[in-house]
């Protein structure tokens, strides 16, 4: 059933464009759901490529490593795309920060991470969606003893706070 399904969107549905991703170090099919091309949308451009649309994982296969020797072997995560919209004017879009200072959850899983290179990695990824987003970066911490994954960030100002919400708010991390 499900292959049919696969089949139905890949021949019929013109706004979904199949690819490949890398998710936990493996190579998954995923559909990336494409923009409206309404004046509205089309009128504020995003910045890259994976800004454009939202994608969704839809391979049958497990994501996990099937066995505890796989799992000593960690892959790099990395940003996935978009979950939804953020542009400004969207409702999922802040206007302003009311603080410098920023909690993101859900960047790490405390049960599967190990050793300290994850730590470092984590980081990394903050501070280059934050020099993406031009916002001044004075101190990231990553809480490893959080359930939820949290990394706190503390911003030059609240402009740069806003900045760094709106390139990472809504993104995927895996």
């Amino acid at each position: 059933m499900w292959e049919e399904v696969v089949k139905f969107l890949e021949e019929r549905e013109s706004r979904v464009r199949m690819e490949v991703q890398m998710v936990a170090g493996e190579e998954f099919r995923v559909w990336r759901w494409l923009p409206p091309s309404s004046p509205i949308s089309s009128s504020a451009k995003p910045t890259s490529p994976s800004t454009l649309s939202h994608s969704f994982i839809y391979s049958s296969a497990s994501a996990g490593p099937s066995n505890s020797s796989q799992q000593q072997t960690q892959k790099r995560k990395v940003w996935q795309g978009q979950a939804f919209e953020t542009m400004e004017g969207s409702v999922n879009s802040l206007p302003c920060s009311p603080t410098p200072c920023l909690k993101i959850r859900h960047m790490f899983d405390p049960e599967i991470e190990y050793g300290e290179a994850w730590i470092t990695a984590t980081e990394d990824a903050v501070l280059e969606k934050c020099e993406e987003s031009g916002a001044a970066v004075v101190h990231v911490a990553v809480d490893r003893s959080s359930t939820e994954g949290c990394v706190y960030i503390k911003c030059a100002s609240c402009a740069d706070a806003g900045r760094a919400y709106r390139g990472m708010h809504g993104w995927w991390f895996d």
